[in-house]
């Protein structure tokens, strides 16, 4: 783009992860002159709550160029590795972490709860002259044609024309349905299973050490616990996944009905779970942040449409519950911008080679093994003894030990580009 051009304009739907992220990649991309960008977010302010995420291979290396590991390490929640429990409370197997970016424990060396991760990249991003954020707003319609793309809005903003669209509002995403159509349901893969996240008061003689506490029970039950960065809090989730991957009606239906409904839900359904689950689901009466979604997939079939695209959880979440979703947000928000910059401004070039590149590392991380998530939450009370006893072998032996963890890859190597001075 030479000098005398107009700046790119770009609309992002998202102030999560990857919106800011793409947005910082953006300001950095060399293009002449810099692009402005704006940051819309459905939220009426920043986000103080979210589960627990997690920062792994190539997002690492994005994280450092960013310069912000330190101000990352600073958030980072206390815990200290996973532990899979009985319904008394007993260790039956933890799996520590390794401290270490390339060892892939449950457990990073960099968990973080989302909305700590949010607000370190838009601290990170909103003071630059060329970004405004704009919380309250949501995209209500888009038109495009050949030179840009006419938005409207749900709140208070007037129509307005942009070169770009990027769709980073995550899973459930209103700006892709604005984009594609309203054929959402081809996008999903159920994987059988749904999960419920929010907070319950901190319990100095339940969570100590800080670990992450997994208790199955029969029906395909989980309730799990995690350390918080805030002292006062923790975290507690609600997990049932169905046998071959089926759905649950009445869940179906109270997800329909709202925040009362599924509240009400997970008390009929967990409160004799055992284990903490009277005190999780006495919590539900106190929690801001509850929220509940399905366990699924986006495999979107192409990720862009003329000049909008969608990014991270938007166009490809892995799972809700395997924390891959973060990094894949990450690294591909420096790609597209890579992309963006390598292009000259070209976006549906730039499209067409991100695409290329990022599609096949996606695809390897959606790629889950036979019987996840099923494996992990047994339906019957026999195939979680047997779970049990394969975990008490695993810890007792010391196998994990000698594998390195869970599993020791070598990040993958994060491509590189000629970007312009911070």
């Amino acid at each position: 783009m030479s000098s005398d051009s107009r700046p790119l304009s770009v609309l992002i739907a998202g102030g999560g992860i990857a919106g800011p992220c793409f947005a910082y990649w953006l300001t950095r991309a060399g293009l002449d002159p810099r692009p402005n960008i704006t940051i819309i977010e459905r939220a009426p302010e920043p986000r103080t709550t979210g589960q627990s995420v997690d920062i792994r291979d190539a997002a690492v290396e994005v994280m450092r160029k960013m310069g912000l590991e330190e101000t990352i390490r600073a958030c980072r929640t206390p815990e200290k590795g996973t532990a899979f429990v009985d319904g008394k409370g007993k260790i039956i197997a933890r799996f520590d972490s390794s401290g270490d970016s390339e060892k892939q424990s449950m457990t990073s060396e960099y968990e973080i709860l989302r909305a700590e991760l949010a607000k370190v990249f838009i601290d990170a991003t909103k003071d630059r002259e060329c970004i405004s954020y704009v919380f309250g707003q949501r995209i209500a319609e888009i038109s495009q044609d050949e030179s840009g793309v006419d938005v409207t809005f749900t709140g208070d903003m007037p129509k307005q024309r942009y070169d770009l669209i990027v769709a980073a509002d995550g899973t459930m995403s209103k700006t892709r349905q604005a984009i594609f159509g309203p054929d959402e349901p081809s996008y999903f893969n159920f994987l059988g299973g749904y999960f419920a996240f929010f907070s319950i008061p901190y319990d100095s003689d339940l969570d100590e050490p800080p670990l992450w506490r997994w208790f199955n029970a029969p029906g395909g039950l989980s309730v799990q616990t995690r350390p918080h960065t805030n002292p006062e809090t923790t975290g507690a989730y609600l997990g049932l996944v169905t046998p071959q991957k089926q759905r649950n009606p009445e869940t179906e239906k109270a997800l329909t009905e709202g925040l009362e409904a599924q509240k009400a839900l997970c008390k009929k359904m967990f409160q004799d779970a055992g284990w903490q689950a009277k005190r999780v689901c006495n919590g539900l009466d106190t929690a801001s942040d509850f929220y509940m979604t399905p366990l699924t997939q986006v495999k979107l079939p192409k990720w862009s449409k003329g000049r909008c695209i969608c990014l991270g959880d938007a166009a490809y979440s892995p799972t809700p519950i395997t924390g891959a979703g973060t990094s894949l947000a990450m690294e591909g928000a420096y790609l597209l911008a890579g992309e963006i910059a390598a292009s000259g401004g070209d976006v549906r070039l730039a499209f067409d080679n991100y695409e290329k590149i990022f599609r096949p590392t996606v695809e390897k991380v959606q790629k889950l093994p036979p019987g996840v998530p099923q494996i992990a939450n047994p339906n019957t009370a026999f195939g979680i003894t047997l779970a049990r006893l394969a975990l008490s072998l695993v810890y007792n032996s010391g196998i994990y030990k000698i594998l390195g963890g869970w599993v020791d890859s070598k990040p993958r190597k994060l491509r590189d580009y000629k970007w312009a001075l911070g």
